[in-house]
């Protein structure tokens, strides 16, 4: 039996960046159903793709060079978490763009001249739509903020920011749950006296801590008559309706063994008599594919003793999707129960809502799978071909590293 985790590290000239991808081989099985990605799309357990957006202007009377930096202050009333940008750039629609997220703790202004204090976050990418549009990046990992004024410094790699000339009465844009003071430029990153006021033009996209998918914890059951026979069961895969990337701030999958024909408590406590921790991570990045079966990455194997129901758990914090939509649920006969809309130490007990409207689950016993799972702080990327069975020819491959 082989189950193996391979750390591939590349170091660039800013950070290293690390991804995994991980095979699973030998002798297959696999159940809940091998094929059919079938199902109307559900937002529970893994949250949507529409964030909240505050947006300044795009109406540019300036502009800084290629690799320059804009500067403003994110003041949120609550806590927050900031997925993405949408930029206006000095280059041609349809070309590729990449921005590295700096931030740091207090004020941009009079910190412009210097990298002490500010820490490099993630990068964001996207494509440019042409002057003064929005070209929307993401964020590789999206950043978590408290209610206490955070500098940012949005550095552009491959091009130049637009911006517009501060004049005092468009220096300030807010909502309900954020504030944004704007703000500084200069024409390389942390160096030099700053332009100033200038108005980054950008919207900020960003999701409360407390909107309504982006904390979830969710059960559902699995009876014996589909998992089958006895075995260490070491993936689970679920079916995404788009193509993108789920990011969780925290994601933890829990496995536990109830007596068959176990219904589901609303106490989420009482249908877990044995948990078995198979995933738990921070900052975790998925890969994802539409319509086919994804393995969520599990690190560590469950064994299944072939008699009884199999409750599956997954407690997911800070929901961030890329794509467009969420993931595809059963045909209306599996259980579940699940609360959302909690905030990030607030764990609730007790489920606020059950229903029959699950998620369909691939389980898998010793099953072949390469997936990619983490984030590059520069502009790599990582992908493969293969699947990584026996005998099959397995590559790893890597784009856009800057050689050191």
């Amino acid at each position: 039996n082989l189950r193996q985790t391979i750390p591939v590290t590349v170091t660039s000239y800013d950070t290293p960046v690390t991804t995994e991808i991980v095979l699973t081989s030998v002798s297959c099985a696999r159940y809940v159903p091998d094929s059919s990605t079938a199902g109307t799309v559900n937002t529970i357990p893994f949250g949507t793709s529409a964030p909240s957006a505050l947006t300044t202007l795009f109406t540019s009377n300036n502009g800084g060079n290629s690799g320059g930096v804009v500067y403003f202050d994110v003041v949120p009333a609550q806590n927050l978490f900031v997925t993405g940008f949408d930029l206006n750039t000095g280059v041609a629609a349809g070309l590729p763009i990449s921005v590295d997220v700096w931030y740091r703790s207090g004020t941009h202004a009079g910190n412009e001249g210097s990298p002490s204090g500010w820490v490099a976050r993630t990068v964001a990418h996207g494509v440019s739509a042409g002057l003064d549009l929005p070209s929307r990046v993401d964020l590789n990992e999206p950043l978590l903020l408290g209610t206490s004024t955070t500098g940012m410094a949005l550095v552009a790699r491959n091009f130049g920011h637009r911006y517009t000339n501060g004049n005092g009465s468009n220096q300030t844009y807010s909502d309900a749950n954020v504030t944004l003071n704007l703000g500084s430029a200069t024409n390389a990153p942390f160096s030099g006296s700053p332009f100033s006021p200038r108005v980054a033009n950008v919207t900020m996209r960003y999701r409360t801590d407390t909107s309504t998918w982006t904390n979830q914890l969710y059960q559902t059951i699995l009876r014996k008559e589909q998992i089958g026979a006895a075995g260490p069961i070491t993936g689970l895969a679920f079916a995404p309706a788009s193509t993108g990337r789920h990011w969780n701030r925290e994601l933890r999958i829990r496995l536990s063994p109830v007596p068959a024909g176990h219904t589901l408590s609303t106490t989420f406590a009482s249908n877990l008599p044995s948990p078995v921790t198979v995933l738990h991570k921070w900052d975790y990045s998925w890969e994802v594919t539409a319509d086919v079966w994804n393995e969520i990455g599990l690190t560590d194997a469950f064994p299944y003793d072939g008699t009884s129901d199999l409750v599956v758990e997954v407690f997911a914090r800070g929901n961030h999707n890329t794509a467009d939509a969420g993931f595809h649920r059963g045909d209306g006969t599996v259980p579940r129960v699940f609360a959302y809309g909690f905030g990030f130490g607030a764990v609730p007990a007790v489920a606020t809502s059950s229903d029959n409207a699950g998620q369909r689950i691939r389980v898998g016993f010793h099953c072949a799978a390469a997936s990619e799972y983490g984030t590059a702080c520069g502009p790599l990327v990582a992908g493969h071909s293969g699947s990584g069975a026996r005998g099959l020819t397995f590559r790893y491959t890597v784009a856009n590293a800057v050689p050191k």
